[in-house]
């Protein structure tokens, strides 16, 4: 069985004082798309910031969206195609 290696990041939000610690898949956290990765993007260009509660939903959705982008592209890769000559 893989032991699958997971992110932790602190994320403080309006209203909440302890903020919101989250742990997410490290294949999200070092994702890239066109020379970003975007789930770093996303929180360096929000630094010295309070999230809201729809930022952080928003997140969530970018770090889902990263994931499943990954597991697909896996699946593909190993579709195997035959060539008749």
């Amino acid at each position: 069985m893989t032991q699958k290696k997971t992110v932790k990041t602190s994320i403080h939000t309006k209203g909440v004082k302890t903020g919101h610690t989250s742990f997410f898949p490290q294949i999200t956290w070092e994702f890239y798309i066109g020379g970003y990765q975007p789930a770093q993007k996303w929180l360096k260009d929000r630094k010295d910031r309070e999230l809201s509660f729809e930022d952080i939903l928003h997140y969530q959705k970018i770090i889902v969206a990263l994931f499943e982008t990954d597991r697909l592209m896996k699946a593909i890769n190993e579709i195997e195609i035959e060539i008749e000559e």
